[in-house]
């Protein structure tokens, strides 16, 4: 099943940046990730992008992954993701399971914004949300207030996967109305946006959840993780991506 006319409704970018990467860069680029842990593992999307970024958009660079350690409030060592002779790119993975914009905002008032990146990366993505308690305008102040204390380059939101509502009595609805938030916040202040949100949820509306882990009530498998990494990439690098690759689910014709 091709995604291709899903994930082409998944783009819209209101008022916000239709941020692409470039062509090629000729110095070292960095890509920061915030997020929870729909977004701390290698198998999820992420690293996963960095992957399809080397494969599909640059083929030449020397692509490194990091993520941060909430424990020891310290980065892991570099990963090699592929070899490369051009100038290289990083994925600095600062998502945190548990974490919402509230607490990176605490982690950067009491350890600096320096501990928390290393470098002054070129692009930003944030995906946040499912760890929140509020909502409405409560948790557009909350994520507000972080992306305040983040370093003047491109930011882009990234809204995250809906939760199954026979969870918890009233979250999948507290989630809901927090990625409206950040489409809202998009409009208002012209930040970029990628929606795998709209994705999954037009999945549901169909009673389609064989994109979540079994058992479980927010947290993607491997399908829907990979169908997160391809809307990123679709959308920051929209000539990278065959069409032949778009199809979920199949390994051997997917960018991982």
């Amino acid at each position: 099943m091709t995604l291709a006319p899903v994930i082409l409704s998944a783009l819209t970018v209101f008022s916000g940046v239709n941020f692409t990467l470039p062509e090629r860069p000729a110095q070292p680029y960095s890509i920061a990730v915030f997020g929870d842990s729909t977004s701390d593992q290698t198998t999820e999307w992420p690293y996963l992008l960095g992957r399809s970024l080397g494969r599909y958009r640059w083929p030449a660079k020397a692509i490194s992954y990091q993520h941060y350690n909430r424990y020891a409030h310290g980065w892991s060592g570099e990963t090699s993701i592929q070899s490369g002779v051009d100038a290289p790119l990083r994925i600095l993975n600062a998502s945190c399971g548990g974490w919402s914009a509230a607490t990176f905002s605490q982690e950067i008032r009491e350890r600096g914004l320096s501990h928390l990146l290393s470098e002054t990366p070129d692009l930003i993505l944030v995906s946040l949300g499912h760890n929140s308690i509020g909502i409405g305008t409560a948790y557009k102040v909350q994520l507000q207030a972080f992306l305040d204390l983040l370093p003047n380059v491109p930011i882009v939101l990234v809204t995250q996967n809906p939760q199954r509502p026979d969870w918890q009595v009233g979250e999948a609805t507290n989630q809901r109305r927090r990625m409206e938030s950040v489409r809202e916040l998009v409009r208002e202040r012209g930040y970029g946006l990628i929606d795998p949100g709209d994705v999954f949820t037009s999945r549901t509306l169909n009673g389609d959840w064989s994109w979540l882990n079994p058992g479980e009530y927010v947290h993607p498998n491997g399908e829907g993780e990979r169908l997160w990494a391809s809307i990123v990439l679709s959308q920051l690098s929209p000539m990278a991506l065959p069409a032949d690759s778009m199809h979920f689910g199949d390994r051997s014709r997917a960018p991982w």
